[in-house]
């Protein structure tokens, strides 16, 4: 019985570990309209996640960026940079345009599972960041 028990948590730890497994994130800058055609080229994997989670009919790849985990990186997107610093479990966000800091805030990314930060203003549309991890 003691070593059904042993197995059962080895089993659960891997999955965990797995969980966190993430070589690199990549971080896109989407931008969300009602006012334009979308193109979902370079957000084929996020696009739908995009439609049902946010108010807009449209969404449009701006730039992209990914850094290797944990992450120690300033990125350039757009007229937004991105700083990501820690491992995949607590990274460290601060999002920034011009000298004016955006958003400041620590994720947990799952694998292959998309987070979407942000919402800043674009006129009538919004600019949205899609971290993965993979």
């Amino acid at each position: 019985m003691r070593r059904f028990g042993w197995m059962a948590s080895a089993i659960l730890l891997a999955g965990a570990v797995e969980a966190w497994s993430g070589q690199t994130v990549s971080v896109r800058l989407v931008r969300a309209s009602n006012e334009e055609a979308g193109d979902t080229a370079g957000i084929e994997d996020v696009a739908t996640i995009l439609a049902g989670s946010l108010p807009f009919k449209n969404f449009r790849l701006v730039a992209s960026a990914q850094t290797p985990l944990p992450a120690a990186a300033r990125l350039q997107l757009g007229s937004y940079t991105v700083a990501c610093k820690g491992p995949q479990d607590k990274l460290a966000i601060a999002v920034s345009q011009g000298r004016n800091e955006l958003l400041n805030t620590s994720v947990r990314l799952r694998d292959g599972k998309p987070l979407i930060l942000g919402g800043f203003p674009d006129g009538e549309a919004r600019m949205v960041l899609v971290f993965v991890a993979r």
